[in-house]
């Protein structure tokens, strides 16, 4: 019955009629996918290819009124008015696609966006652990390996990456760059080299054209550590260099941070309040539902993400807190 109700709403004028009218809906993506690209990392941070995307930002530029940081800013501390459901589509990680895929078409529609950039992995041309572990489990010709006194299957490659990507979110950050190597050794794959991991993320230079083109740029920490984690000094060491970094290499005030992860297990009110006291107007999170006007905290912006599954883009203008409900880790 509920399948076909939702097969009757899709099909109707009536989802256009009952949009929430008072929300902000931020899309939050990591990767688009290349069909025609071998992708020999995480499959797990891909969103759209190329046409889905650019149909959805088409569906938001007709349906919602797409805002800049700089305009909610303006909303939350000036108490600028707004009159439409609001959206805000931004980018975390730095990767290559959002310049070659995305950036051409946020541009020609005239899309602002936010990029966060995780510094050091700009500087040291790395990409994230959850790279490198699916990177191993990918190459690896091995079935089964003996790791850390356990037996342990990797027929399925998927299911393997995305037990391996569980385990190292609960880890301390200090333990997973030996944890990936020792890995690197039962899995009988070299880890991958700085020009393979540099080739997937954006260079100084390309971070730079985007930011002069209307694309805002954020921070997204120094090293992309959970900061809930962190000690207050790490904390601030974190916040403070990625933000310092961002403002020499781009001339330009860097107002927003989004917190790497982004559930309300990684990040809490100490990093909402360093945040704040070194100067960001904005803290985003990650999978944490949809905003309310009047009710937004500046740092819990909430952000959301796109679904394959979604056959009618209205859905989540007409039902906002079903669709974007918050995800909480266990």
């Amino acid at each position: 019955m509920k399948k076909v109700i939702k097969q009757l709403l899709e099909k109707s004028r009536f989802l256009k009629s009952i949009k929430v009218k008072d929300q902000l809906m931020i899309l939050n993506y990591h990767r688009l996918a290349d069909p025609a690209k071998k992708n020999l990392f995480d499959d797990g941070v891909f969103g759209p290819d190329a046409t889905r995307f650019k149909m959805e930002m088409e569906w938001l530029k007709k349906e919602t009124q797409i805002i800049s940081e700089n305009e909610l800013i303006d909303i939350l501390y000036h108490k600028k008015k707004m009159n439409r459901v609001c959206s805000m589509v931004t980018f975390d990680d730095g990767y290559i696609d959002n310049y070659n895929i995305a950036y051409p078409i946020l541009k020609n529609l005239s899309i602002p966006a936010i990029f966060f950039i995780p510094t050091k992995h700009i500087i040291d041309r790395t990409l994230g652990w959850w790279d490198i572990a699916a990177y191993l489990v990918k190459n690896t010709q091995l079935t089964e390996a003996h790791f850390r006194e356990k037996k342990w299957d990797i027929k399925n490659k998927e299911i393997a990456t995305a037990n391996l990507v569980y385990e190292l979110k609960k880890m301390e950050p200090s333990r997973v760059e030996g944890y990936l190597l020792e890995l690197s050794i039962a899995l009988e794959v070299a880890l991958p080299s700085n020009e393979i991991q540099g080739r997937e993320l954006m260079s100084w230079e390309q971070i730079k054209e985007v930011s002069q083109k209307g694309i805002t740029i954020g921070s997204h920490t120094h090293e992309h550590v959970i900061l809930s984690k962190q000690t207050l000094n790490d904390l601030r060491f974190q916040i403070k260099k990625s933000k310092d970094i961002l403002e020499d290499k781009l001339g330009t005030i860097i107002q927003s941070i989004a917190y790497p992860v982004g559930g309300y297990d990684h990040f809490d009110i100490e990093t909402k309040n360093v945040s704040k006291d070194l100067g960001f107007k904005l803290g985003f999170s990650f999978l944490t539902g949809v905003n309310r006007f009047g009710s937004i905290d500046p740092y819990d912006v909430k952000r959301g993400t796109s679904q394959p599954n979604w056959s009618n883009l209205d859905l989540p203008l007409a039902f906002p807190d079903r669709i974007f409900q918050p995800v909480r880790n266990k």
